[in-house]
């Protein structure tokens, strides 16, 4: 999936919303708790104020540090309705377990190796 040109870029995200999905490609670099708040503020100008789903093509996603964490739990609730994450086996070791934490707490997350298993997971 390729970014349109009006895609907003951040230092670690490309985003954009489409078809009502936030969809965000990582860019490679470190998550960071700044980075993390960052990209927050872009999806909730994207979704202006109404959780909707994120589409988080992690495939080269380098890793995030531990306040990460901890700045993405609590934003998440308030601005996403569900998170499908696409990772490759290298990043999937990454997210440690995150995204079953989130899933049964917060809101569906799933994890996906197939891009259009991610997508449809969101549009279900």
């Amino acid at each position: 999936m390729d970014p349109p040109e009006d895609a907003i870029e951040t230092s670690t995200e490309t985003i954009w919303m489409e078809d009502g999905i936030v969809i965000a490609k990582l860019t490679g670099e470190p998550t960071t708790s700044a980075t993390v708040e960052a990209a927050f503020a872009v999806y909730r100008d994207l979704t202006k104020g109404s959780p909707q789903p994120l589409f988080l093509d992690a495939r080269n996603w380098p890793g995030a540090d531990a306040a990460s964490w901890d700045t993405a739990i609590k934003n998440i609730q308030s601005t996403l309705s569900a998170i499908a994450m696409l990772v490759t086996p290298e990043t999937l070791s990454k997210t440690g377990p995150f995204p079953n934490a989130i899933n049964q707490l917060m809101i569906p997350v799933r994890v996906f190796t197939d891009e259009a298993e991610a997508l449809e997971f969101l549009r279900g």
